[in-house]
């Protein structure tokens, strides 16, 4: 992988906890800059602008939540245990609203 893409990466990664947080409305670019410690012109070169980051954050929350769901559900084998596996995810990601491979569970 390369150092743009490295960085284009962390932009998203960073982007899509502070969303998580704050809302999209309620980041701005110099919130993301200020997480991410990179400047404006750094970010710019990754995406074209604040709807573009938001969306490929999205898309990684999403990933992220998606993962724990199947990770949970597949160590389960009776119906009702894949549902309360459900229901255990769902409450570490309202407990822990940071968003991270490591925090949720």
């Amino acid at each position: 992988m390369t150092k743009g893409e490295n960085t284009r990466k962390y932009i998203i990664k960073k982007s899509a906890e502070l969303f998580n947080q704050r809302g999209y409305a309620g980041s701005s670019l110099s919130d993301i800059t200020e997480v991410t410690g990179i400047k404006r012109g750094g970010i710019y070169r990754h995406f074209a602008c604040k709807d573009e980051i938001a969306l490929e954050a999205y898309d990684y929350a999403v990933g992220i939540v998606n993962e724990k769901f199947t990770e949970a559900v597949d160590n389960q084998q009776s119906a009702i245990d894949k549902i309360l596996a459900i229901f255990r995810v769902y409450e570490q990601v309202t407990e822990h609203p940071h968003l991270s491979e490591d925090v949720l569970y």
